[in-house]
């Protein structure tokens, strides 16, 4: 991790640090998890966990900018299940929008932090 002063940040989707209900079905319209720091004199490291409280196993699809599929990451989550963790420590910085859409929707929460590092 780059050296600098550290700040703890929020999901900038999230209330108060409660969970993102992922409430869309496709890219169009998709959930805002986190808009990454302006510029890139800092880095947002990205950390997200996600809970399936549906009765079948959901994909979860998480979008990094663009709407190619190497701005993609896709898992499936098990039903009923507890927090996974999607993302640990991903470094975005420059506005990079990142959001989500599941194949079921209202029925995954995300939950999440920010470790914001000023190089």
């Amino acid at each position: 991790m780059a050296s600098g002063t550290i700040t703890p940040v929020l999901l900038s989707g999230s209330t108060n640090g409660r969970g993102i209900e992922v409430t869309q079905t496709t890219l169009t319209g998709a959930d805002t998890v986190h808009t990454a720091v302006s510029g890139t004199a800092k880095v947002d490291y990205l950390t997200i966990e996600a809970a399936n409280h549906h009765t079948a196993t959901v994909k979860l699809t998480l979008q990094f900018g663009g709407s190619d599929d190497a701005d993609k990451i896709t898992v499936d989550l098990a039903a009923d299940r507890g927090l996974v963790t999607v993302v640990e420590q991903i470094p975005l910085n420059n506005g990079l929008v990142v959001s989500a859409f599941a194949d079921q929707a209202s029925v995954v929460n995300l939950f999440g932090y920010v470790t914001r590092v000023e190089l």
